[in-house]
C-alpha cells in the first residue's frame, strides 16, 4: 500500500511540475505582438489652397490675441472693490485675493487671484530688463449681466536687450473672457495656450528690424477649412538682421481641419539661417509624417508692426 501510495504521489507530482514547465516556458517564450495602427486616410479631400488661404488669415489675426486687454481688464475691475470685499494682501503693487462676496456697488468677486509687478527685472536670465505685469489664478468679477473670467495665467510686458533692442512679450495660458470688451476675441471667450515675443532694433540710418517669436497653440472660429492652428518655435526675421528669407519661418506649423485631420507644416529655413529651398512663402505639408503636398501661407504679418506689434 505504501509503494502504491507513493507510486500515485510520484505520478502526481509528475504531471504537477510537467504543467508549471510547460506554463513556464509558454510564458517565457510568449512575446507581445507589436502595436500597429493603420492610419485611414480622410474621407473628404483636403483642399491645401484654401486651407493655406485660411492659415493666412489666422496669423494676420494672430497679435491681436496678446494679454494687454486681460491685463486692461483687472485692472479697470479690480478698482470697484472696496475696502472688504475682496479682501487682499499687497505688497509692493502685488496682490492676492481669495473671496466670494459682494461690494456695496452690486460688484461680485468669486475665486482667486495673483496679480504681480516687476520692474526692471531679468526674467529670461539673459540680462533683458523688463517692465512686466502678471494675472494668474481662476475667478470671476460679475456686475449684473457682464462677467470677467480668468482661469490660468497671463502675462504682458516690454523690455530692453542688452544691446538696447526693444522687446515685447505676451502670454496667454488657459481661459479668458470678458462680455464688455471691444475684442471680439475676448469678449466671446478664448481658451489657449500662446506666447509670443518680439525685437526691434534700429539701423545706423533708423530703420527698424523687427524679428518675431511664437509658440503654442489656438482654435480657429467660423472658418470652414481651418479649427485651430499650432506653432513650435516659428520664427522670422526682418532680411536686414540677415534672415535669409522673411517669407519664411523656421520651426513647424500645425493646422487642424475643420474635419479633424491635423497637418505639419515646414518651411525652407532651417535654424542655422540656412534657406534650403526657394523663398516663395510656401512649404511642405505633412500628414502622419508622410509628404502630402505644397502650401502656401503668408507669414510676413509676424514681423509686419511698426514700433510694437500690439
Amino acid at each position: 500500500m505504501i509503494a502504491q501510495s507513493n507510486g500515485n504521489i510520484n505520478m502526481i507530482l509528475y504531471f504537477l511540475f510537467a504543467c508549471n514547465e510547460e506554463q513556464t516556458t509558454n510564458n517565457r517564450t510568449s512575446v507581445p505582438s507589436p502595436y500597429e495602427y493603420e492610419f485611414e486616410q480622410p474621407a473628404t479631400a483636403i483642399d491645401l489652397h484654401n486651407l493655406g488661404s485660411a492659415s493666412s488669415e489666422a496669423v494676420k489675426k494672430l497679435h491681436t490675441f496678446n494679454a494687454q486687454p486681460i491685463i486692461k481688464s483687472y485692472l479697470s475691475s479690480i478698482e470697484q472693490s472696496d475696502g472688504y470685499c475682496p479682501t487682499y494682501y499687497e505688497q509692493d503693487g502685488n496682490t492676492v485675493w481669495y473671496a466670494d462676496c459682494m461690494t456695496e456697488s452690486n460688484h461680485h468677486f468669486s475665486g482667486y487671484s495673483f496679480y504681480n509687478q516687476y520692474e526692471d527685472f531679468d526674467w529670461f536670465g539673459d540680462g533683458t530688463l523688463w517692465q512686466l505685469q502678471s494675472l494668474s489664478g481662476a475667478a470671476d468679477i460679475r456686475y449684473e449681466e457682464h462677467i470677467f473670467h480668468w482661469g490660468g495665467s497671463a502675462f504682458w510686458g516690454d523690455g530692453t536687450t542688452v544691446d538696447g533692442a526693444d522687446t515685447f512679450f505676451s502670454g496667454i495660458d488657459g481661459t479668458f473672457y470678458n462680455t464688455q470688451s471691444d475684442q471680439e476675441w475676448f469678449e466671446n471667450g478664448l481658451s489657449a495656450l500662446l506666447y509670443q515675443y518680439a525685437t526691434v532694433y534700429w539701423t545706423q540710418n533708423n530703420i527698424p528690424v523687427n524679428s518675431f517669436l511664437v509658440n503654442g497653440n489656438m482654435p480657429v472660429v467660423d472658418n470652414a477649412y481651418l479649427s485651430a492652428i499650432g506653432f513650435s518655435d516659428i520664427f522670422t526675421a526682418d532680411a536686414r538682421s540677415g534672415y535669409p528669407c522673411p517669407e519664411e519661418p523656421f520651426g513647424s506649423l500645425q493646422l487642424r481641419t475643420t474635419d479633424g485631420i491635423w497637418l505639419e507644416v515646414l518651411f525652407d529655413v532651417n535654424q542655422q539661417w540656412e534657406l534650403i529651398g526657394e523663398c516663395d512663402g510656401c512649404g511642405i505639408a505633412y500628414l502622419q509624417d508622410e509628404e502630402f503636398g505644397e502650401i502656401c501661407i503668408d507669414m510676413t504679418p509676424l514681423i509686419d508692426w511698426e514700433g510694437q506689434p500690439w
